[in-house]
């Protein structure tokens, strides 16, 4: 019994590194990527996005108090989030925005995201929400610390919204986002709900709780119009989906 504890707590603390290592810029010794992995460690992926939230709100009250200024605050925090991420969902959102506006079918839409080049459009979806983050950013007057933590958190929690109800479209070669699409138990999209709304009610009380019931009633509609479009979803549509989540969330700190 203490050695089946044991192990399972290895492979717990093997997850949450993994999760850790894939969704931050510094990396971890995980063993053997077997397959599955991915979905397994998945979550995690929210307690990660808590601790990018946790640096992003502590760096923001530190730069608002040495400069007292909103807008350097915010363009720092905003380079400091993308470092930490090492742009991964950026990534995705640029080929998704290449394949989105191309004006291709569905079989060539798929083939663009597969491509890792950025065109026009891929680069102005990243100046799109660079900006839109900045803009953000340096407006929130309430709870600004709050919201800045709840993002990350919330965006990867979207991201269990969509592995868990959506599937990945059909591919020769299975990519991580296919491994992960379609193979997220809804628990654990349900799990990370339930604790971003307690926390969500307890540090901002019922309108910030509203606020992220909303995210989710906008970004599930808008995951299932894209698996509409492509057929299904990949890891590229997935990283849309986390920056957009995130987008929306500190929209409602703004306004």
């Amino acid at each position: 019994m203490a050695a089946e504890i044991k192990k399972a707590g290895k492979e717990t603390i093997r997850r949450l590194k993994m999760a850790w290592g894939f969704l931050t810029v510094f990396p971890t010794d995980t063993g053997e990527y077997k397959e599955g992995d991915l979905s397994r460690a998945s979550f995690f992926f929210p307690a990660v996005g808590a601790v990018i939230g946790a640096v992003n709100a502590s760096l923001f009250y530190l730069l608002h108090f040495l400069t007292r200024d909103s807008l350097l605050s915010a363009f720092l925090v905003t380079f400091i989030w993308i470092f930490l991420t090492r742009g991964l969902h950026l990534d995705g959102l640029a080929d998704s925005f290449d394949a989105l506006f191309s004006g291709a079918g569905k079989e060539r839409k798929q083939e663009i995201l597969k491509d890792s080049h950025h065109g026009t459009f891929g680069v102005l979806g990243i100046l799109f929400l660079v900006g839109a983050k900045v803009f953000l950013l340096q407006g929130i007057e309430k709870d600004p610390l709050l919201f800045l933590f709840l993002a990350p958190l919330l965006g990867r929690a979207a991201a269990l919204q969509w592995g868990a109800f959506f599937h990945p479209f059909p591919r020769t070669k299975k990519g991580l986002g296919e491994e992960f699409v379609g193979r997220i138990p809804p628990f654990y999209f349900f799990f990370w709900l339930v604790v971003a709304g307690i926390m969500g009610f307890m540090l901002g009380g019922v309108e910030t709780l509203l606020k992220i019931i909303l995210v989710f009633a906008i970004i599930y509609p808008l995951g299932n119009r894209l698996s509409g479009i492509f057929g299904g979803l990949n890891g590229d549509l997935v990283g849309l989906g986390i920056e957009l989540a995130e987008i929306l969330i500190l929209a409602g700190g703004r306004f």
